[in-house]
């Protein structure tokens, strides 16, 4: 978004954040979908069950955010994340009884990523 070429693999080459001369690094915007489904036809799923059935559990996951490198060996990263998920099995792992219908569910995460 702030004009730096980005090598496909490697962070982008970016004169260092420094608020007193303003330069603040660069800035990319991200974005991904994401899809995972867990049915399985195949003889290893075990016993038949709603879960391995066609149209089983499955997620689709839309992510959207940014990186902004604050100098060529930093980068912070965010991102919000919407799923939205169908659960065709009975059994699920959430201890919370009201949450085991759930359909959606959104996500913020952040991350510092420094290599040497």
């Amino acid at each position: 978004m702030t004009g730096e070429e980005k090598v496909p693999g490697k962070a982008p080459k970016v004169k260092p954040a420094n608020p007193h001369t303003g330069d603040y690094g660069a800035l990319e915007l991200v974005a991904r979908y994401g899809h995972l489904d867990f049915s399985s036809g195949s003889s290893l799923a075990g016993p038949p069950t709603t879960a391995n059935l066609p149209g089983g559990n499955r997620v689709n996951a839309l992510t959207v955010g940014f990186n902004w490198y604050l100098d060529t060996n930093t980068r912070l990263m965010f991102n919000f994340v919407q799923n939205w998920f169908e659960n065709r099995s009975p059994f699920t792992c959430s201890p919370d009884p009201s949450q085991r219908n759930q359909t959606e569910a959104w996500e913020i995460l952040s991350r510092l990523a420094m290599w040497f």
